[in-house]
């Protein structure tokens, strides 16, 4: 069994569910800000991989992120294509690492540094006192960026007004196609994945304004 708890008060639990609904990383962000994952894009490149096999891998990792959202909200959907089976029962494998969900699928916003995220899962594994930031990946290997990925997301909950807890560990959810158990890439080096972060922004809005 899950427990969801409020970071906050009890009002989040209808908060959650009203964005829980909506939320989409590529839904309309606010005016000025950048997303996370755009300055690293010029670090990542695809440009021997078919369009339309990208586009594919991009759908399928958007079908499999909701799939993952209902199993934790435990909510009814049908049978998934065969195709994202194999990573379901792969996070099926790994879920009930998972004590307590505070959030899923949320977008934060810093004023400060202008960019914004999305984050698929905060939530308390077994045995921590705090939060993890945790993303699931279904790429066939790890990205270098995902490390970079995860300290600017990680930055954005801990610096967050309403987040009285902060989040001391993150780590991608590496899903696997055949439906074996999830593997855990933590990261731990937090200054230094930050620092690089910014550099990709400064960089990024040097060269693009």
């Amino acid at each position: 069994m899950f427990f969801f708890v409020a970071l906050k008060d009890a009002s989040w639990h209808n908060t959650y569910h009203k964005s829980s609904k909506k939320e989409d990383k590529m839904e309309k962000i606010k005016e000025g800000f950048l997303r996370v994952t755009t300055p690293l894009s010029a670090f990542t490149d695809f440009s021997s991989i078919p369009p339309h096999v990208l586009q594919h891998a991009a759908d399928r990792g958007t079908k499999v992120h909701k799939l993952c959202e209902l199993t934790l909200l435990d909510e009814y959907f049908p049978q998934p294509e065969e195709e994202l089976r194999g990573y379901l029962d792969s996070f099926n494998e790994w879920k009930d690492t998972l004590e307590t969900i505070h959030r899923l699928e949320t977008r934060y916003y810093s004023d400060m540094l202008k960019i914004t995220g999305a984050i698929d899962i905060i939530g308390t594994v077994k045995g921590d006192k705090s939060p993890s930031i945790i993303d699931i990946k279904t790429a066939a290997s790890e990205g270098k960026t995902w490390c970079l990925q995860l300290a600017a997301y990680q930055h954005l909950f801990n610096s967050n007004i309403d987040t009285q807890v902060k989040a001391e560990r993150r780590f991608a959810l590496h899903l696997k196609k055949n439906g074996k158990r999830a593997k855990i890439i933590e990261y731990t080096d937090h200054d230094r994945d930050l620092d690089l972060y910014l550099s990709a922004l400064k960089i990024w809005r040097y060269f693009n304004g």
